[in-house]
């Protein structure tokens, strides 16, 4: 489908993208929320130019380089501040985004009606996920973005110079995520026919290694300065699980990602026949089995801020009954299903078996997800499904976004307190060190808030933050007050200790 074809819907899609974009845009001065503030942190150690102060990044995230490494570069070049430039690159990773779909569109020569492909855009950047980790500046959703960029620009491209500048991005794409490294397989689109000569062909090797040639390099001076390749060694323990959580992970990332198109399974109800009623009712019995008797939580896979609302059975029951779900509607489809969707397919697979090992983050499926997007809203098209899933998103939006604002006007609010009383560097973070740990630390050796001695940073303070009301003999100083979307009303306290 090339973007141009009909200059009506090309602009009717322009129009709702610059609506989404702008939206993103006016939030760019939101306070920083759940470890956005370690980015630009990471920047300001790079500026010191000392591998011992680098080292102290990895003491709070497990993380690359990467991201602060592009903020730090862009701050030279524009001077602006750094939390300011990582907010703006997550916002940018909606431009990356929208021109990487229609190149890919192109690539796999998707038939799609130009009807059919503005409800595809909306549903794309509706997307709950794609719409709240783009507010945020954090690696998660710009990596995923310019590495999706970058593999459709090298795939469609003919012009040597845009695909050698495409490698370099990508490479720095998997720098900064290197689970981003899966989209190499998108080599094989287009491939006449898979077989294992086919696979280990010259071409698509050496492709591989020019893709992963930079991050390669990165990854390997990483390992000479600070000894780990990857994953820090205090985080190495993400990695180890038992046969039992690596397949509790397993399902909760597939049931997780059909969550993402669970109107789809209305489709159960076309055409509903005996068959299709007893086979809904086995995999009920056995997800509530599986959801009583065997699921647990699995990392940060879970509903966000939505999961008060609900018990952790119920979760792992809809998280295991989508699992099911998903598989099936795949398998209904299995003769249809071409060559490059079957290398999509086989993408998210071997995606999810890799990640499935470590710790478990609905973020980190942002690597996939327009491609899953695309891929099963064009096998499984129907417009009523559309409008369902739009509907679905807008809805999730709204109150995820409360919770986001919710949480940046605490941590505004009580930041500007601390400062305005010169009491920041006297106060035990508490529920601020999740969010905005930068303000109470130092980068200068001597100071009594060094970030090198996080234990000390909350030893002997006067005063701590809590969302819990202080004992009957502390002292409540401060309050800040919200509500969110469902006029949930939250305070965030600061107390002076008791002597």
């Amino acid at each position: 489908m090339n973007f141009g074809t009909d200059t009506k819907k090309k602009n009717i899609i322009l129009i709702f993208f610059f609506i989404i974009f702008l939206f993103h845009i006016l939030c760019v001065n939101f306070y920083p929320i759940n470890d956005e503030f370690i980015f630009p942190v990471g920047s300001k150690l790079i500026e010191k130019y000392s591998i011992e102060d680098l080292n102290l990044f990895f003491n709070y995230n497990a993380n690359t380089l990467g991201f602060s490494f592009v903020i730090f570069i862009l701050s030279k070049i524009t001077n602006l501040d750094y939390d300011l430039i990582a907010k703006l690159l997550s916002t940018s990773g909606l431009i990356l985004i929208l021109i990487g779909v229609f190149n890919i569109l192109d690539v796999i020569k998707f038939k799609i009606r130009n009807d059919d492909l503005v409800y595809l855009i909306l549903i794309i950047f509706l997307n709950p996920l794609i719409f709240n980790f783009s507010l945020r500046g954090t690696p998660d959703f710009f990596g995923s973005a310019i590495s999706f960029f970058a593999i459709s620009i090298f795939l469609s491209k003919k012009k040597a110079y845009l695909r050698y500048l495409a490698i370099i991005i990508f490479g720095v794409g998997v720098i900064i995520k290197p689970t981003n490294a899966i989209l190499i397989l998108l080599n094989y689109l287009n491939i006449k026919k898979i077989s294992i000569k086919n696979l280990i062909h010259y071409s698509y090797l050496k492709n591989f290694l020019l893709l992963l040639f930079l991050p390669i390099v990165y990854f390997l001076i990483n390992f000479n300065y600070f000894g780990f390749f990857i994953v820090p060694t205090n985080f190495s323990y993400l990695g180890d699980y038992t046969f039992s959580k690596y397949l509790i992970n397993f399902i909760s990332y597939i049931g997780f990602l059909g969550l993402m198109t669970c109107p789809l399974y209305l489709i159960y109800l076309k055409n509903l026949n005996i068959k299709k009623i007893k086979k809904v009712l086995v995999y009920t019995f056995i997800s509530i089995l599986i959801a009583l008797f065997f699921m647990k939580k699995s990392g940060e896979l879970n509903f966000g801020p939505l999961s008060n609302y609900f018990g952790d059975k119920v979760f792992f029951f809809v998280i295991t009954m989508s699992f099911f779900l998903l598989i099936d509607l795949i398998i209904s489809k299995k003769d249809k299903i071409n060559n490059n969707q079957k290398i999509i397919l086989f993408l998210f697979l071997l995606f999810i078996i890799v990640l499935s090992k470590y710790h478990t983050s609905q973020r980190y499926l942002l690597t996939i997800l327009p491609l899953y997007l695309i891929l099963f809203y064009k096998i499984f098209f129907n417009k009523f499904l559309y409008f369902a899933t739009i509907i679905l998103y807008v809805s999730l939006n709204i109150l995820l976004f409360s919770n986001h604002y919710q949480t940046q006007l605490h941590v505004k609010n009580l930041i500007n307190f601390l400062k305005k009383e010169k009491i920041i560097f006297d106060t035990q973070p508490g529920y601020l060190g999740q969010h905005a740990l930068n303000f109470f630390v130092q980068l200068d050796k001597n100071s009594n808030n060094y970030l090198g001695n996080k234990d000390k940073i909350n030893e002997n303070k006067k005063y701590y933050v809590s969302q819990k009301k202080p004992k009957i003999n502390q002292k409540i100083i401060f309050v800040s007050k919200s509500k969110n979307i469902l006029l949930n009303t939250e305070e965030i306290y600061i107390i002076e200790k008791s002597k």
